[in-house]
C-alpha cells in the first residue's frame, strides 16, 4: 500500500487547481493507493476544499479513487482520505479532532490500524503544552488497540512537532523513539493489550542534518529573529509500531520536492530565496510511504468490532 501525506494549506484558487492535477499524475506514476489531505480550508473567507474537485483531478489523471467516510465529530474533518481500494476496507475506528484512526482488513490476511495526524500548531500552543495535549492522543490510540486486540499501528500525517521534541518522545505522549532496536527494546510483548509499554519507530530521525537528494524537513520558518528557530521543521513523519516493522521498509518514506508536470516535467516544490527557502502550493511538502501487506500474516479470529 502506497501512501500520501500533505498538508494541503492551498489560499489560491488558481494554484489549488494546479496543485490538485499534479497530484492525480502522482498518484498514476507511484500507484498511490491511499491519498490523505489534512488542512482543507483555506482563504478568506474560510472554504473547504470540495472532495468533488479532488476526486475529478484524480479521474482526469486516469486513475480511480473513492473518498472514504469520515468519523462522527466536527463537520470539517480532520482529513480527507481517498483510497484507490474499496473505502469500506478502511472504517473509522476511533478518532478525537487531531487523530483519525482507521481499521484496514483485505482478504484473509491480519488487519492493520492506520492512524492520521494533525497535531496542535506551535503557533497557538506552547511546547508544554503540546506535550500535555499528546498525552489524550495516547489515551485515545491505547483504547483503539486494546479494542482491536492488536498493535499493528502506523500513525502519519502533520506532528507539528519536530521528531526530538517531547511530545514526540515521551511514552505518555507519541511515543517514538530514533531506531528500530530502540523501538522493540523499550516495547513490551503484552503492549496490545494495555498491560505493558508502548513505542513507535520514528525514521524521521535519519533524515536531519543531512545534505542529501531530499531536505531535512517539511516545513520551512525564515524567521531568523527567534533564537530557537532551526529553520526546516520536520513536521510531517510516519511512526511505526514493532509489530508493523516486517511491511515497512525505512527507504519508502519520502519527502516530495518535486510534482510531475503536464509535459513530463517536474514542478519543483522549493524554491530558493537568497538565503532561504520557499515552498510552493502549500507551506508543508507531501510525504510519502509504503507498507508491504502481503508480508501479515493469515488473519486470526479475536478482536473487538466495536
Amino acid at each position: 500500500m502506497n501512501i500520501l501525506f500533505w498538508n494541503f494549506h492551498c489560499d489560491d484558487a488558481s494554484e489549488q487547481s494546479e496543485a490538485l492535477a499534479a497530484l492525480g499524475r502522482l498518484a498514476v506514476s507511484q500507484s498511490i493507493d491511499l491519498v490523505a489531505l489534512a488542512d482543507t480550508t483555506a482563504g478568506k473567507p474560510k472554504r473547504v476544499l470540495a472532495p468533488e474537485l479532488v476526486l475529478n483531478a484524480l479521474d482526469k489523471a486516469g486513475t480511480s479513487f473513492e473518498k472514504t467516510d469520515d468519523p462522527p465529530g466536527p463537520s470539517i474533518p480532520l482529513a480527507q482520505i481517498y483510497t484507490r481500494f474499496p473505502g469500506g476496507r478502511l472504517k473509522p475506528f476511533r478518532a478525537d479532532d487531531r487523530l483519525d484512526i482507521r481499521r484496514y482488513r483485505w482478504d484473509d490476511r491480519e488487519e492493520v490500524l492506520l492512524g492520521v495526524v494533525h497535531f496542535f500548531d506551535r503557533r497557538n500552543y506552547s511546547q508544554q503544552s503540546q506535550t500535555i495535549l499528546a498525552c489524550r492522543e495516547s489515551a485515545t490510540l491505547n483504547e483503539a488497540e486494546i479494542s482491536a486486540g492488536h498493535a499493528r499501528t502506523a500513525l502519519f500525517g502533520d506532528f507539528n512537532m519536530n521528531p526530538y521534541e517531547l511530545g514526540m518522545t515521551t511514552s505518555d505522549g507519541f511515543g517514538a523513539m530514533m531506531t528500530r532496536d530502540l523501538t522493540t527494546r523499550h516495547t513490551g510483548p503484552e503492549a496490545a493489550t494495555g498491560h505493558g509499554p508502548k513505542r513507535f519507530y520514528n525514521p524521521s530521525w535519519a533524515r536531519m542534518g543531512r545534505d542529501a537528494e531530499f531536505p531535512t524537513g517539511t516545513y520551512y520558518w525564515d524567521v531568523g529573529s527567534n533564537p530557537e528557530n532551526v529553520f526546516w521543521h520536520h513536521l510531517d513523519q510516519v511512526i511505526v509500531r514493532p509489530d508493523l516493522f516486517r511491511t515497512f521498509r525505512d527507504e519508502s518514506f519520502r519527502i516530495l520536492t518535486s510534482l510531475p508536470g503536464v509535459e513530463g516535467n517536474e514542478i519543483t516544490l522549493i524554491q530558493s530565496k537568497r538565503k532561504h527557502w520557499k515552498l510552493r502550493y502549500s507551506d508543508h511538502l507531501p510525504i510519502m510511504f509504503s507498507l508491504d501487506l502481503d508480508k501479515l500474516n493469515p488473519a486470526k479470529r479475536g478482536g473487538n468490532d466495536a
